[in-house]
């Protein structure tokens, strides 16, 4: 039988699957509903974004068609009602005459559990790989 704190982190693995599959589905109200209200994105190169309202503007001008992202998840721990989840991903997006170009890095997740048991990103890292 699983301990308490393999159920927590298959159901943090389970939620950052979702909030991948919104995101590639282009459904930014599904992506945003994983974020904590108070939430910031500390993403390379970006200004550091906080708040729901902000990140959501950040994921809708970036969200396309043509852009699909993987997430391949490598540690995550639980402490409490906080956990932390390390990670490597890959973007690719297809540009004209059928070009992709990808883009690979690292990423660190802090959930935090709500009152109501879910998980939701408290903080949301991702740092781009030299070329």
């Amino acid at each position: 039988m699983p301990s308490a704190s393999d159920r927590e982190e298959q159901a943090i693995h389970a939620r950052s699957v979702s909030c991948l599959e919104a995101m590639n589905c282009g459904d930014i109200d599904a992506v945003i509903e994983h974020y904590t209200q108070d939430a910031v994105l500390i993403f390379h190169g970006e200004p550091i974004i906080q708040g729901r309202a902000n990140i959501r503007s950040y994921w809708e001008s970036v969200s396309s068609a043509d852009r699909a992202a993987q997430l391949q998840t490598l540690l995550i721990t639980c402490v409490g009602d906080l956990a932390c989840e390390v990670g490597q991903y890959e973007v690719t997006t297809s540009g004209e005459q059928s070009v992709v170009n990808r883009l690979n890095g690292k990423n660190v997740v802090v959930w935090r559990k709500q009152e109501d048991g879910t998980w939701r990103l408290a903080v949301d890292v991702c740092v781009t790989d030299p070329d």
